[in-house]
């Protein structure tokens, strides 16, 4: 065989591998939008539900609208350890990915002092409590530590 006839194949081989890759890709990527198209009202009533359950303190849902372009929602939970911080997180990250179809971005699971789960629509704060209480996101948002989820 020549090379101008390899070259060929060659190219061939490419082009159809590369159509079969996008077409999977663009597949998966409407498998995942579709599931992840969701009410934000829902969903938080969902997520301070699986925080409940999880047996964190002093949830708070915030709401952002009007307020902040980077969320509707900002819920703000406490664990009793760092262990149940990184715990109920890393259970919150699957929960959304299997349950919602969502890939949220995470700072500060390896410390576990404050956790923050971005699930796009929804900011989720999980803190050990002397953290929350040197921070105090409540009160920087206006909102009295008393206010209580639905």
């Amino acid at each position: 065989m020549n090379k101008a006839k390899i070259l060929v194949l060659a190219e061939f081989w490419l082009k159809k591998v590369l159509q079969d890759w996008c077409y999977k890709l663009k597949n998966s990527k409407e498998m995942v939008s579709s599931k992840a198209v969701f009410d934000a009202d829902q969903l938080k009533k969902d997520l301070t539900k699986f925080l409940e359950d999880e047996q964190l303190n002093e949830i708070v849902a915030i709401p952002l609208k009007g307020k902040s372009q980077e969320a509707d929602y900002m819920i703000v939970a406490s664990g009793r350890s760092a262990r149940q911080v990184t715990s109920v997180s890393e259970k919150l990250i699957q929960s959304l990915k299997s349950n919602h179809g969502i890939l949220c971005r995470v700072e500060g699971l390896g410390g576990a002092f404050w956790v923050l789960v971005d699930a796009g629509d929804i900011l989720i704060h999980i803190f050990r409590p002397e953290v929350r209480d040197y921070y105090q996101l409540e009160k920087m948002w206006s909102i009295p530590s008393e206010f209580s989820v639905d």
